[in-house]
């Protein structure tokens, strides 16, 4: 699902707690990678964040049982053990995808797309069969101090659900996130393969990219859209601008027209748009790459994988983050199946 380079080594990451080591240059397994401490958990995220400035990963795991609990941690450079830094007891687990850091604070949007452990335990079930959505519950953003592990609160919104978390920032008093949001969690069904062979249907891409802001001294979140056009995949100049006020948003979007898939590129602030596409192209996830000695937030690269159905190959695209123009592409004759997320390392150039 997912790439890191953690503790000196370049992981395989999907939600079972198991990574799985490969060497970059090869690509051979390695094996299962083993954290030298005792943290223990069913699900985790295949979106550790990761903080430039003081080199340090962040995850979190959930542990299921009598009594469950989400355990967050942070692995510094160089390092294969986990630091708690909190632990906070759940009844009733959710299904979370990623999650948010920014400079104090650890946020945990929890949709209300929960599971029982022990009938988790009993049934005989595929893993999600056993989720159940439950709306009234609403979501809960859980906010923890990154010094401290404290609580900071857990902040009630109406029911959403979602797979990706843009970006996050501190404002004053209040914490705003960027999320692609689903009205509900029927998006995971649109991944069961009688809908992949053709039973497709629009109502699996209603997302949008919403904003919510939560103020933590009243205690309120508010929220609304900033970008409605079907997004997933999203990414940023994450460097750089992770966990801090930025404007530009990468991601795959919809051309509902010609039902094909677009790159776009959105102004968070502004709402304006740039988009690529090109038929019987289906793009995947855009990575953004800085040009080297640039401090500009949108000065790089725009790198992604495009299956090109006609022609029945798949080729990199490269586009001029700034302009969102087409810089160059490098076609392989054979096609590339679809996967969910990539990294660049510069050091394995």
């Amino acid at each position: 699902m997912n790439i890191a380079r953690i503790a000196d080594s370049f992981l395989a990451l999907t939600e079972t707690p198991l990574p799985f080591e490969f060497d970059p240059k090869t690509l051979e397994s390695l094996g299962v990678f083993n954290f030298h401490d005792k943290i223990n958990g069913q699900i985790t995220t295949a979106h550790p964040h990761y903080d430039f400035e003081n080199k340090e990963s962040f995850n979190y795991v959930t542990n299921m049982g009598k009594s469950s609990h989400y355990d967050f941690y942070k692995i510094p450079d160089g390092k294969a053990e986990r630091d708690i830094i909190a632990s906070i007891p759940v009844k009733y687990p959710a299904y979370m995808h990623s999650f948010a850091l920014t400079k104090n604070y650890i946020v945990l949007a929890q949709y209300p797309y929960r599971v029982n452990p022990l009938k988790l335990l009993l049934r005989s079930k595929p893993f999600i069969e056993n989720f159940s959505w439950e709306p009234k519950e609403g979501t809960a953003f859980i906010v923890i101090s990154r010094k401290t592990g404290q609580l900071a609160g857990k902040y009630e919104s109406s029911a959403f659900f979602a797979f990706h978390h843009v970006n996050a920032y501190e404002d004053e008093n209040k914490v705003v996130l960027d999320i692609v949001s689903y009205e509900d969690a029927s998006i995971i069904k649109s991944f069961y393969l009688d809908v992949l062979a053709g039973n497709f249907s629009e109502k699996y891409r209603d997302s949008r990219i919403t904003r919510f802001v939560i103020n933590l001294k009243n205690k309120s979140v508010d929220s609304f859209a900033l970008s409605d056009d079907s997004p997933e995949l999203p990414r940023i100049n994450y460097e750089k601008f992770n966990g801090k006020k930025y404007n530009y948003a990468y991601a795959v979007g919809l051309d509902r027209k010609e039902f094909i898939n677009k790159l776009f590129k959105i102004n968070v602030e502004s709402g304006k748009k740039k988009t690529w596409q090109k038929q019987s192209c289906y793009p995947g996830e855009p990575v953004f790459v800085q040009k080297p000695g640039s401090e500009a937030e949108d000065d790089g690269i725009i790198l992604s994988v495009v299956l090109d159905s006609r022609n029945k190959n798949s080729f990199l695209l490269v586009l001029d983050a700034k302009t969102f123009r087409q810089a160059a592409t490098a076609a392989v004759p054979h096609h590339i199946p679809f996967g969910f997320h990539g990294n660049y390392y510069p050091q394995l150039n």
